[in-house]
This record gives C-alpha cells, sequence and structure tokens, in this order.
C-alpha cells in the first residue's frame, strides 16, 4: 500500500478523484479527494525532502473547487489514507516556470522523488535543459512520457489520467 502525496508549486483541480473499487471501475464510481471547501480534511502538509518532517507555516485550501498549495515552497500534500491499486485521475494548471509533482508509493520518510515513484509535473522553462524524464508525465528522472509533452503556456490546463 502507498500513500499518495502533492507538491507545491502547482493548482490542482479539486476533482482529484480515486475509484470506489477495483481497477475497471466506472466514471460514476470514483470519488473526489478534495470534496469540500477549506484545508483538506484527511491530509497533512510535509517538507519537501523528508516525509517525516512536519511542514511548519504551510497551509493548502482548497478554494471554489480548486486545491491550492501552500505559500511556502517545496512541500509535499500527503494522504493520511493508504491505497492499494488506484486510477488516478487529475486536471492541472502549471504556472509559469512551475516545477511539481505527484509522489506515488512512496515511503513516509525521505525524499518521494528518488525514495519512491514521483510523476513529473514541470514547465519546460523551469529547466530548458530537462531530459525526457524530468518533463510533465515522466517517471522522475527514470522513465520518460511516453508520448512527447505538449509545451503549454501559462494558464492552461491539462488532463491526466
Amino acid at each position: 500500500m502507498s500513500r499518495l502525496c502533492l507538491l507545491t508549486l502547482l493548482t490542482w483541480a479539486a476533482t482529484c478523484t480515486f475509484p470506489t473499487v477495483g481497477a475497471a471501475a466506472d466514471k460514476d464510481d470514483f470519488v473526489p479527494l478534495f470534496p469540500d471547501e477549506g484545508v483538506p480534511r484527511g491530509w497533512v502538509v510535509r517538507q519537501w525532502n523528508d516525509l517525516a518532517a512536519p511542514a511548519k507555516g504551510s497551509t493548502w485550501v482548497v478554494k471554489d473547487g480548486v486545491l491550492h498549495s501552500g505559500k511556502s515552497r517545496g512541500t509535499w500534500l500527503v494522504s493520511e489514507k493508504e491505497y492499494d491499486d488506484f486510477i488516478l485521475e487529475v486536471e492541472i494548471k502549471l504556472t509559469a516556470v512551475g516545477n511539481s509533482g505527484i509522489a506515488l508509493r512512496a515511503p513516509m520518510k525521505g525524499d518521494p522523488a528518488f525514495d519512491g515513484m514521483e510523476l513529473q509535473v514541470a514547465d519546460y522553462r523551469y529547466n530548458t535543459q530537462a531530459k525526457p524524464s524530468e518533463l510533465t508525465g515522466g517517471i522522475y528522472r527514470a522513465i520518460a512520457r511516453a508520448s512527447k509533452s505538449t509545451d503549454r503556456r501559462n494558464g492552461t490546463s491539462s488532463t491526466s489520467s
């Protein structure tokens, strides 16, 4: 089992969802991860380089149905619930020169990007020398996205599942 972590510097749609049953779930079987306005219940904020360390002074909030990261750079929003197999469907709006990610199958200590798997979310302008595995849709520094990522400009959204 693993916990799901979201990294800051990213605005997430609060419609991130998990199915309530196995991988063959219909859209009706998905449940929202952030169903209510305000500070997400069932989630904790952790330091970017060590999930065992609580992040102080950083609050994530759902406003108008959208999850916004804390003001402090470099924190993870970590689910208190563990998930087995799941389907994660997210809608992402990344700011210009943004760098973020979604940690999957990460232990609750250390840096999820290296001690687990991080689904990378990064604006190409953040690192114009980035390798394909360091761009949106890649498993950070391990596996490049299957197809070339579209270079989206600030203000557009991308859906990934």
